[in-house]
């Protein structure tokens, strides 16, 4: 009988053991997507220039059938809006940031968008490609991928122009990591989606408070 109760008490600390590894490494996942990372502030460059990054325009996120369609009538606008200043605005330094996870419980949350090698993780078709200037990332701010800063600085951009999705998440966190690098960040809040136009116009308030500039997409593709 000892021996039985001894074995249980063995099977349910294993469970309780079992639960807290799995909220700790839920916890850590969840903490290190939503992560800012900082850097060393950009210099001042003899022929400074401007890019425009355009976040996770990807088909799980933007098309009807995605696996995690935010808004289509609100990302088909944003589609839009950006293929009019790649159009029109040929001084822009055009950059794709694309979003992978690589998480398992992340993964799991999001129902398995964004998968790795599955049609959703490409940017959506309609989106119009004029440049090889493409950076995958696996958490919210876009500087978490080493390789675009230093991209940026080699190309003496020290102006952010920022377009894509979700206001709330990948496009916050991609500013304020822009931000700590000193670069002047330029939001279009025409270019920029989320679940709703509340959800926008609430970062738009967010991003203002933190000195940035708010403009059209017409008024930059020129």
């Amino acid at each position: 009988m000892a021996k039985k109760k001894s074995k249980v008490k063995r099977i349910i600390f294993g469970i309780v053991l079992s639960v807290i590894i799995l909220c700790v490494y839920v916890f850590v996942s969840l903490n290190n997507a939503g992560h800012v990372t900082t850097g060393d502030p950009i210099g001042k460059y003899a022929n400074p220039k401007s890019a425009l990054l355009i976040i996770d325009l990807q088909r799980d996120l933007t098309e009807k059938t995605g696996v995690m369609p935010i808004n289509p009538e609100i990302t088909d606008k944003v589609i839009e809006n950006c293929n009019m200043i790649i159009e029109k605005n040929k001084k822009l330094i055009v950059v794709y940031i694309s979003h992978e996870f690589d998480s398992i419980i992340i993964r799991f949350l999001a129902g398995g968008a964004l998968k790795h090698g599955e049609p959703g993780g490409e940017l959506d078709p309609r989106l119009k490609i004029v440049s090889n200037n493409r950076f995958l990332k696996h958490v919210s701010d876009s500087f978490s991928v080493p390789e675009l800063n230093e991209f940026l600085v080699k190309n003496q951009v020290d102006h952010l122009y920022i377009a894509g999705v979700d206001a709330k998440h990948c496009v916050n966190k991609t500013i304020r990591g822009a931000l700590n690098r000193k670069y002047k960040v330029t939001v279009l809040y025409d270019g920029i989606g989320s679940a709703t136009a509340r959800d926008v116009d609430l970062m738009l308030n967010e991003f203002n408070r933190l000195d940035v500039d708010l403009v059209s997409s017409a008024s930059i593709a020129k």
